[in-house]
């Protein structure tokens, strides 16, 4: 069992926001580089283990976090690793830092259209199939039952270091979000929980989320309709898209990295704090309460 991640109580967002403001410091997980997709994965790849698996095949763009975490610990663990790669976002122009360090481990790429991406991976299993490999998929992000109970375990590791009126999290593929809100619903029940989306609408991610839920529950107690998973989930703060910004989404970063020493992004922590900061600057709710918000990284995106 990892030792938990550090909880960081912080001066300046506790003051701009009013509340007892903490950091619940995931970008510390120390494997993979960090981060909650890195320890998604420490669970998923241990499935893998099990079934013997000795290829590891995922999708993904090249900033992901999910690639780049899965290169770094699926090498250690014994893995070769063929990332079925595309680029939904050409808008995002400046050099990956994630893809760098997927470069670096010696990770294998499939290139191809976002509009192939399912196809291609059917071909990359079949090869590796029959060229005697024992592969084993991993959808793109760490969408799974282990992928889920890593949060639904954070949770838990929170409810030993404080009691919170509010969790929040970046709200992106949703399968983090899926995992906090089984753990709340299991360990902290009358803890609110937030999601900060920085591309989706609810539109389309509560039926992922309550997908995700009936598969991780599947389909016992609590239901999903107990869930208010669109009342948990702010899509106002996205600027329009993955990966999109403006001036003040920048002057809010610039700002709180000189005042707390967080490496912030654009992309995901940056934009979902922002979020969160604006959210609960206009809801007296959690004035003077305590909060939670997961840092899961910035650096890799900065």
């Amino acid at each position: 069992m990892t030792e938990a991640t550090p909880l960081q109580y912080s001066h300046y967002l506790s003051s701009l926001t009013e509340t007892e403001f903490y950091l619940k410091r995931e970008d510390l997980f120390p494997e993979g580089g960090g981060g909650n997709k890195a320890r998604m994965i420490a669970l998923i790849l241990k499935k893998a283990k099990d079934q013997n698996a000795n290829y590891i095949v995922t999708a993904g763009g090249p900033h992901s976090n999910f690639n780049r975490a899965l290169a770094l610990m699926s090498k250690k663990m014994g893995f070769k690793l063929r990332i079925v790669l595309y680029d939904n976002n050409p808008h995002i122009h400046q050099e990956s830092l994630n893809k760098r360090i997927c470069d670096q481990t010696g990770a294998e790429y499939s290139f191809c259209n976002s509009d192939e991406v399912s196809e291609r991976i059917k071909e990359e299993m079949t090869k590796l199939k029959n060229a005697g490999e024992i592969p084993f998929f991993i959808y793109g992000g760490g969408k799974s039952y282990e992928g889920i109970k890593a949060y639904a375990e954070v949770v838990q590791e929170i409810n030993t270091q404080i009691d919170p009126e509010l969790i929040a999290t970046t709200f992106a593929t949703g399968t983090t979000f899926s995992g906090l809100l089984a753990g709340v619903q299991m360990y902290l029940p009358s803890t609110d929980l937030l999601g900060l989306s920085i591309a989706r609408t609810n539109e389309i991610s509560v039926p992922i989320i309550a997908q995700n839920l009936l598969e991780f529950f599947e389909s016992k107690t609590p239901p999903v309709s107990s869930f208010r998973i669109k009342d948990q989930i702010l899509d106002q703060y996205t600027f329009g898209g993955y990966g999109k910004s403006n001036h003040e989404l920048r002057n809010f970063i610039r700002e709180t990295m000189k005042n707390t020493g967080l490496i912030l992004d654009e992309i995901y922590v940056g934009k979902a704090l922002f979020g969160l900061t604006e959210y609960l600057k206009n809801n007296t709710k959690y004035k003077n309460k305590k909060v939670v918000f997961l840092l899961t990284g910035g650096i890799f995106n900065f």
